[in-house]
C-alpha cells in the first residue's frame, strides 16, 4: 500500500506548543465525513467541565450528498447541527496547514463498527503529523498500528479514554510537543517524499517500465 504524500498542503510545521486559556481541538476533512464528529459532543461536553475548549472545523463549505450532483448541503450548518459552537474554517491548501497549526491537538473519530470507516488507512494522521501536530485518534486498525510504530498511544476506544487523553495533553505543554514530534520523526522516516516515489518506481519497474532508460518508455 502506498500512502498519499499531501506535501502541497504540508506547508509549515507546527513549531510552538504553548496553549492559551482556551485550548483549540482541531478536525480536518471532506465534508461528507463530518458525521464521525457528533462522537466528540459528550466528550467536548465533560472537557468544557474542567476547562474551556474550541473545536476548530477545516473542511469544504458545501457539498453534494449524492452522486456530486444532487442534495446540496450547507457545511457549516451541518457541523453546528452536529457540534454546536464549533469554528468553521473554509479548506484551502493555501492556509490549511496555518489554521491546523494555530491549534493545539488534533482529533480523528471514526465510527469503530462502520467497516468502512474503520478500515481506512492512516493518511490523515499522517499529514497531522507531518505538520508536527499531536493528535488523538480512534482505535481503527491502520491507527492503533501507526500509533504503536511512532510509540505513543493516543488512539483511543472508548469515551473515558478520549476524555483522560486529551485531558492529559491539554494539561502538559511537554506532552503535546513530544507527541508531536514523535509523530513527525515517525512520519519523515516511514512516509518521506522520496521514500513514497520509490515504491512508485518499484511499481513501474514491476511491469516493465524504468525511468533511467529513455527506451521503456
Amino acid at each position: 500500500m502506498i500512502l498519499d504524500a499531501q506535501m502541497d498542503v504540508v506547508r509549515i510545521g507546527k513549531t510552538d506548543y504553548s496553549a492559551g486559556s482556551t485550548f483549540r481541538i482541531v478536525w480536518e476533512g471532506l465534508p461528507y465525513t463530518l458525521g464521525s464528529l457528533a462522537l466528540m459532543r459528550p466528550v467536548l461536553e465533560k472537557l468544557r467541565l474542567k476547562f474551556p475548549v474550541e473545536m476548530h472545523v477545516v473542511t469544504d463549505r458545501e457539498y453534494w450528498r449524492y452522486m456530486a450532483r444532487y442534495g446540496k448541503v450547507n457545511t457549516v450548518e451541518e457541523a453546528e447541527r452536529i457540534l454546536p459552537g464549533v469554528v468553521f474554517h473554509e479548506w484551502n491548501e493555501s492556509d490549511c496547514a496555518d489554521i491546523i497549526c494555530s491549534c493545539d491537538l488534533a482529533v480523528i473519530p471514526l465510527a469503530l463498527d462502520d467497516p468502512f470507516s474503520a478500515g481506512k488507512p492512516e493518511n490523515k494522521l499522517l499529514l497531522f503529523w507531518r505538520m508536527g501536530m499531536p493528535a488523538v485518534t480512534s482505535a481503527s486498525p491502520a491507527y492503533l498500528r501507526a500509533m504503536h510504530a511512532a510509540g505513543m498511544d493516543f488512539a483511543i476506544k472508548d469515551e473515558v479514554s478520549w476524555v483522560s487523553k486529551i485531558e492529559r495533553l491539554a494539561g502538559s505543554q511537554d506532552a503535546r510537543r513530544e507527541a508531536g514530534e514523535l509523530g513527525k520523526a515517525y512520519a519523515d522516516r516511514e512516509f518521506s517524499e522520496a521514500s513514497l516515489l520509490a515504491r512508485w518506481d518499484a511499481v513501474f519497474a514491476s511491469v516493465g517500465f524504468t525511468f533511467n532508460d529513455s527506451r521503456s518508455i
